[in-house]
């Protein structure tokens, strides 16, 4: 019965629990557990705590530690991973702190940042809590300041640690009225605390014959030293009445009984006399038969007058064979003045530098970059060390490249600490190799050198190879390498190095077998010069030759070699320059009556047809075409002569048969319009979408005076289209008249008013030189939006522009030079 009971209740209960609702679970959301949230360490020493999820990931997570921007404080992990099967295990990270120099405690905030499957961005903070072990206080040696009646003794004052802000120490008077000090007060800071400051002590002759104690108070004020305090006592010996000495005042005090070096390395320790002797003291030093450990002095005397300085005592340690530590005696054995029981020891432990396959591994072992990218290489040690390891990188021979042994930090570091925990992981370190001017593939050598932890001395090297992106060196002549002159005239062209050198270049024309064709590199001295020198500062500057052919009344072709000679990548580099004499012709001195400009070649895509006419009433126009290719080659021809008040059309293959030449490849084709007679001249040219268009108008110079009365010629260009448009310009500039326009200078404006200047240099008379937008934005060293920018063109001589711009779907060529202005500064034509 009472079974059936039993099992109706529980029937009745397991009824109850399937109709009712089970409880809600509410899922826990992703999380870092640490532990602890506060770490508290000792300075100098370790302590470690743990992470681990709060929840299974989907998959891997990387939790990343970072906010130590105190050096003092290290982790020896700065990610940890995990996954769906260790995600519940915690994982240990060490922190490790270094001494400091200061008495104050340190707090941090350490941040933990998850990356991954669905902990992206889940973050966990924690504290550090440096406890620091150094105490302010107050360094007096000596002790205790022994003195004569009637002389005078010093002691020196320092700071125990490092203070948080200025210290002053206030000395103040003895209760004994004859003891005088020579200071009130010192001032320490944060540059100067740990150096000895010296204060002196007089005792003052009295008349009895006691001997005398005194203090002498020392209380601090300032940063974490307010209220410390200290004291000097003070002995006076009165003369009268000596007290004996005793054989425990003649003693000698060593500063440092036990000293630890490595092999090969140095250190040093000093001595001085406990109590004033009655004569001089020889100290000696004995060492042990056949010992690596050698001194700089075998003995030291001291003197009634300087028995308490410290004499220091230089010890070396040389090279051994064996792999073991040594431990090596110094013994002290002193003589005369009261000293002759007197002894002392020095113990030198020496550490072993020679290791069994201590090595630093590079991976890789050379490292190439492209000019102006970076890469990475990592180093790690190759046997665990006893105590940590310092590795040191330095590059010296070439600025361009660099190095950071941590991205982290700013500036570019140049170490790495390796520990007994991390000697194995590589390290990455970054290169950069900087963009430069010259052609030369850059190389140098990241040298490393280990120290410490049984790695001293070790090295290892890794060289580094820059693939340098600048064009190869060359020689640039412009307008090109073919020069057309005139017999009994001469023409000039422009030399210029390719590439900044590495070292001076010197560039020899040779002067042609052709004895009527001469070069000249510098018109203003006497005779025919030929040679340019270029540098560092001036290798892009665009230095004249002139070039003279003298009257022979024939046709003739002649070449110029141009030799390099300096700096390595230049030296030996050739090149030629053709020179094409031509007979001259009666019609060149015929007046221009106008320009036809920018002519294009017969196999351009624009058509170009070209109007002269004759404004002569009853008389025919005799004209010569004295034309001007872009690169500087002359074609010139007499056309048969044009009706009284008639015309002429030319296509470009008439102007060719009219010239004697094509100029296709040569740019575009400018002609003067040579007549005894009054004739002008158009042209039209139909482009893109079969646009008509008249390119016939250009801007020319006129001459106007500055402020000091000095002319020169100038044209304004209004609203030049930026580089970056769609629509394409072209600047055509030609040198009018019969000189040189020597200095053709830039200075634009943006419709705010700034200033941007550029030179352009050399255009030869009745030379053209084609200017691109883009040529101008790198000149002026400005790249404008829009149409924001205006420019004045100014030179010593008469010239003309003419602005030509491809615009539209279809890429119509249009005439932009058209602007509004006064006629006493600018005349179009």
């Amino acid at each position: 019965m009472k079974r059936i009971k039993e099992g109706m209740i529980a029937l009745v209960l397991a009824l109850v629990v399937i109709a009712g609702h089970p409880p809600e679970v509410q899922a826990q959301a992703p999380g870092l557990t640490i532990s602890p949230q506060l770490l508290t360490i000792s300075e100098g020493s370790r302590a470690s705590f743990t992470v681990m999820l709060d929840t299974v990931p989907s998959g891997n997570v990387r939790v990343v530690l970072i906010g130590l921007s105190n050096g003092h404080i290290t982790l020896d992990r700065s990610e940890l991973d995990f996954d769906p099967r260790n995600w519940n295990v915690p994982q240990t990270v060490t922190v490790s702190t270094a001494n400091d120099h200061d008495a104050t405690d340190e707090r941090v905030t350490l941040t933990l940042i998850a990356r991954g499957s669905d902990y992206v961005n889940v973050r966990g903070e924690m504290q550090i809590e440096v406890r620091d072990d150094d105490r302010p206080g107050l360094v007096i040696d000596p002790y205790r300041v022994v003195i004569d009646e009637g002389s005078s003794d010093r002691f020196t004052l320092r700071l125990a640690t490092e203070p948080s802000d200025t210290v002053e120490v206030m000395i103040g008077r003895p209760l004994n009225s004859d003891i005088r000090v020579s200071l009130s007060s010192l001032t320490f800071n944060i540059e100067n605390w740990n150096t000895p400051r010296e204060v002196i002590v007089r005792a003052i002759e009295d008349s009895d014959l006691s001997n005398e104690d005194t203090e002498i108070p020392l209380t601090a004020r300032g940063g974490d030293y307010e209220g410390r305090t200290g004291i000097v006592p003070v002995t006076v010996i009165d003369r009268g009445d000596p007290l004996p000495p005793t054989l425990d005042d003649y003693a000698l005090i060593v500063s440092d009984p036990s000293m630890t070096l490595e092999e090969g390395g140095s250190g040093r320790f000093e001595v001085r006399l406990k109590t004033r002797p009655r004569g001089n003291v020889t100290v000696n030093f004995i060492l042990p038969d056949h010992s690596d450990v050698t001194l700089d002095s075998d003995t030291l005397i001291f003197t009634p007058a300087n028995w308490g300085t410290e004499q220091p005592v230089e010890v070396v340690v040389g090279e051994d064979a064996d792999f073991s530590n040594d431990t090596v005696r110094i013994e002290l054995v002193a003589s005369g003045g009261g000293y002759d029981i007197a002894q002392g020891r020095v113990d030198v432990t020496v550490i072993d530098n020679d290791t069994f396959g201590s090595a630093l591994i590079l991976s890789p072992k050379n490292l190439t970059l492209n000019e102006g990218e970076s890469g990475t290489f990592t180093v790690r040690l190759s046997l665990r060390p006893g105590a940590e390891v310092n590795v040191v990188l330095s590059q010296t021979s070439n600025p361009d490249i660099r190095f950071d042994t941590d991205a982290n930090r700013p500036g570019n570091q140049n170490s790495l600490i390796f520990t007994s925990q991390n000697w194995n992981i590589p390290r990455p370190v970054s290169v950069f190799a900087a963009q430069d001017n010259d052609a030369i593939e850059d190389r140098a050598t990241i040298s490393l050198m280990a120290s410490g932890g049984g790695y001293i001395r070790i090295e290892n090297e890794l060289p580094v190879s820059v693939i340098d992106d600048d064009p190869p060196p060359g020689l640039i002549l412009f307008p090109s390498r073919e020069i057309t002159v005139s017999e009994g005239d001469s023409g000039i062209f422009t030399l210029r190095l390719a590439t900044r050198p590495s070292g001076e270049v010197t560039l020899t024309l040779i002067q042609p077998s052709n004895s009527d064709i001469r070069v000249d590199t510098d018109s203003k001295r006497e005779g025919f010069q030929n040679k340019l020198v270029f540098g560092l500062s001036n290798w892009a500057q665009e230095e004249l030759v002139i070039v003279s052919a003298n009257r022979d009344n024939r046709y003739s072709r002649t070449e110029v070699s141009i030799v390099a000679a300096g700096a390595e990548e230049y030296a030996g580099m050739t090149t030629q320059l053709s020179v094409i004499a031509i007979e001259s012709n009666p019609s060149l001195a015929w007046e221009s009556r106008g320009a036809i400009p920018a002519i294009s070649p017969p196999n351009a895509q624009d058509t170009t047809t070209i109007r002269i006419s004759c404004k002569e009433d009853g008389v025919p126009c005799d004209v010569f075409l004295d034309c001007t290719a872009q690169d500087g080659t002359i074609y010139r021809g007499r056309m048969s002569p044009i009706p009284s008040m008639g015309a002429r059309v030319l296509s470009t293959r008439d102007v060719v048969s009219i010239v004697g030449g094509d100029w296709s490849g040569k740019g575009r084709l400018l002609c003067s319009l040579r007549s005894q007679e009054i004739v002008s001249g158009q042209i039209w040219t139909r482009s893109g979408d079969g646009v008509l268009v008249n390119n016939t108008q250009s801007l020319r110079s006129a001459e106007v005076a500055d402020a000091l009365g000095r002319t020169y010629h100038r044209v304004d260009i209004e609203s030049i289209p930026s580089p970056d448009d769609s629509d394409l310009s072209n600047i055509r500039i030609r040198c009018e008249g019969g000189n040189d326009c020597t200095d053709v200078v830039f200075e634009c404006y943006e419709d705010d008013g700034t200033l941007y200047s550029g030179v352009l240099g050399l255009i030869g008379r009745a030379h053209t030189r084609h200017l691109q937008t883009q040529e101008l934005s790198s000149m002026i060293g400005h790249r404008w939006q829009g149409m924001t920018l205006s420019c004045e063109v100014r030179s010593d001589h008469p010239f003309s522009v003419q602005v030509l711009t491809r615009t539209g779907g279809g890429g119509a060529l249009v005439n932009n030079s058209a602007t509004s202005a006064y006629r006493d500064s600018m005349e179009f034509r």
